[in-house]
């Protein structure tokens, strides 16, 4: 005779059966919901490496066009990389390259245009603020002082603190305001901007 924590071949049976009867479904669910996460997150790496690559593909297209100053191609290009690859970095470089070039062609209306396309794009406070200096320069040489200034007023602190201060330092400089000027050169200095000498040049000058 079994003892009542013994149960014979049938009745274990009987149990499975019973069991899986109440939570076979719930089983079979959950292995499909894991397996649909698993493949799912594997298709959409899948998707974003490719994605990556393509960009990468029409990035180096537009490179190569800039590089024998085919405006109208390299339009295209970064066309094609704001509109079907926004979701990466390329769109941001495309358009500071493109900036460049409008530069050397002094079109500084366009110029203005790929460094505004630029900041919109900017997926880091970095990257932005690398924007942001290019477009103050080239508001400044526009004659637009006002939305020069405006567009820095704001940007006084972090990695680009120094660069921020130069050009205020330029604007003091231009509106006539030394003792201003001075102190925003001075700022730009202890803040590591670039091109040192220059603005203990300008320094010089408003003291």
């Amino acid at each position: 005779m079994l003892n009542s924590h013994e149960m014979s071949d049938d009745e274990k049976a009987e149990a499975l059966k019973r069991w899986w009867s109440e939570n076979g479904k719930s089983v079979v669910g959950g292995i499909v919901v894991g397996l649909a996460l698993v493949f799912g997150w594997r298709g959409y790496l899948e998707h974003q490496q490719s994605q990556s690559e393509l960009a990468s593909s029409e990035y180096d297209s537009f490179l190569s066009s800039v590089a024998v100053g085919d405006v109208e191609k390299a339009k295209v290009s970064l066309d094609i990389l704001k509109l079907d690859y926004g979701s990466t970095a390329y769109d941001y470089f495309a358009a500071l390259e493109m900036a460049r070039l409008m530069v050397e062609k002094k079109d500084l209306a366009s110029a203005r245009q790929y460094l505004e396309l630029a900041v919109a794009n900017a997926d880091q406070p970095g990257m932005k603020h690398l924007a942001e200096v290019r477009l103050a320069r080239i508001l400044m040489a526009s004659g637009d002082n006002e939305a020069a200034s405006k567009l820095v007023a704001g940007n006084k602190e972090g990695a680009f603190a120094g660069e921020f201060a130069h050009i205020q330092g330029d604007l003091y400089r231009s509106a006539g305001n030394k003792q201003q000027a001075l102190t925003a050169y001075e700022k730009a200095l202890t803040g590591s901007a670039s091109n040192q000498a220059l603005i203990e040049m300008k320094i010089n000058q408003v003291r």
